[in-house]
């Protein structure tokens, strides 16, 4: 007759063949015995099949499954067992407390708070220890239940993220094409993202803006009151509520609202400083300079850190430009652009049409403007040349007046094709030498 082999294991103590003295014979016809908890219940073997027994050698468990864990802390205190290639859990007492269909048991960890993931089928679900099904297994994902996320759990299903709670209950809807970790940043609100548009969600779970803005600001300092965001193609702003405090009307914002309540906002090509209430703010410098122009707005080059600007006339409201106290170019136009890098002119406007200005920094006193603001539109043309020096690129200029295009030299303002051309494509080769400096 084949011996029985009994491994004992150590539990909190010495377990020694005498456990079993009483038992030696109900013993015997199994072919392994193994001592897996330290209250001696023990897994046993037959023909390859396990089950379990107590102390006295009374069977717990049909002799069915084929592989049986030890009793593990991370099983909640169950051994998982194994039967046609699928798992379950088993008390103390046999019973079987989850059904034996599940693919996987991960173990029951507080990243899953106290629940255990449960796969079947490629679909995830969450246990509780005793073994009840806390989510139904559908979900394709179940990631950590993290501060990072309100403490829920987030779930992908479909292709669509939501949020469950400790209930296992879906706070959200599974919608959103992403949903971003609630941050102290967003005053403990979450960024979530629906076909291309965001929105916000509170720490219940609750939307509280659908998502449709293209843009939201999600790396604020904690101590700024409110974040940009950007909506049908406009910037503005809202607090850590979700709530709209200026609507979006700018055209640009640079980096959003500091700690001290500030952002700097191009509002029709205008780059002002405003407050938390979207009032226009200027610091004592500006405010100086402004004084002394007697203007009542001014808009630094955003693409120019050598102190270009515009500024308007309080009286007049005509623009004009300046560097520091040096005028560029003086208060007389409804509107003007700035200077492009090494550019030598510029457009400057008045009653809705164009001209052009010559650059205080190339022409120095002779700087004007050279051309009469006649024209509709402008484009400046580079156009390669071949002369004794090889090949060189000048800049060349064309306008458009009553809805046609003509070549113009800059420099003078006098027009050099007649007013045919349909579009810039349209005009002929420049038959005339377009020079950079007065004669």
């Amino acid at each position: 007759m084949k011996q029985p082999i009994i491994k004992l294991i150590l539990f909190l103590g010495i377990i020694t063949n005498n456990s079993y003295a009483q038992s030696d014979n109900k013993l015997n016809k199994y072919d392994t015995v193994i001592v897996i908890s330290e209250d001696k219940i023990s897994r046993v073997e037959l023909s390859d099949k396990w089950g379990l027994i107590d102390k006295s050698g009374i069977q717990l468990t049909p002799i069915k499954y084929d592989r049986i864990s030890g009793f593990y802390k991370e099983y909640g205190g169950n051994a998982m067992v194994t039967l046609d290639d699928k798992v379950g859990l088993i008390n103390k007492n046999g019973e079987e407390i989850t059904p034996i269909k599940y693919d996987n048991i991960d173990g029951f960890f507080e990243i899953y708070s106290g629940f255990s993931l449960v796969e079947v089928n490629e679909k995830y679900g969450l246990i509780s220890k005793e073994g009840k099904e806390i989510t139904p297994v559908k979900y394709d994902f179940i990631g950590d239940f993290i501060e990072e996320y309100g403490d829920f759990g987030i779930v992908k299903l479909n292709g669509k993220f939501g949020l469950i709670n400790h209930s296992g209950k879906e706070v959200t809807p599974i919608k959103y094409d992403n949903i971003n970790g609630f941050s102290q940043r967003l005053g403990g609100l979450a960024i979530v993202n629906l076909n291309g548009k965001y929105g916000l969600i509170d720490n219940e779970g609750k939307e509280i803006q659908s998502p449709k803005f293209s843009y939201v600001e999600q790396y604020a300092d904690e101590k700024v009151k409110l974040l940009t965001v950007r909506l049908n193609g406009k910037y503005g702003f809202i607090n850590k509520k979700g709530e709209v405090v200026i609507r979006p009307k700018y055209d640009y914002v640079e980096d959003g609202f500091s700690k001290d309540g500030t952002a700097k906002v191009e509002l029709n090509g205008k780059l002002v400083i405003i407050d938390e209430t979207g009032k226009v703010q200027y610091d004592k410098e500006t405010l100086k300079i402004m004084r002394k122009l007697k203007a009542d707005s001014i808009v630094m080059d955003k693409g120019n850190s050598d102190g270009v600007f515009k500024a308007r006339s309080k009286e007049t409201q005509k623009w004009g430009m300046y560097q520091f106290d040096k005028e560029l170019i003086p208060m007389q136009y409804d509107s003007l652009l700035f200077f492009p890098f090494n550019g030598s002119f510029t457009a400057v406007y008045n009653n809705g049409k164009m001209g052009i200005y010559l650059s205080k920094w190339t022409y120095e006193d002779k700087a004007k403007q050279s051309t009469p603001c006649l024209y509709e539109n402008y484009k400046r043309i580079n156009v390669e040349k071949r002369t004794d020096y090889g090949i060189t690129t000048s800049v060349y200029l064309a306008v458009k007046k009553d809805g046609k295009w003509a070549w113009i030299d800059w420099l003078t303002g006098k027009e050099k094709s007649v007013f045919t051309y349909e579009t810039t494509e349209d005009l002929p080769y420049p038959s005339f030498e377009q020079k950079t400096w007065f004669d």
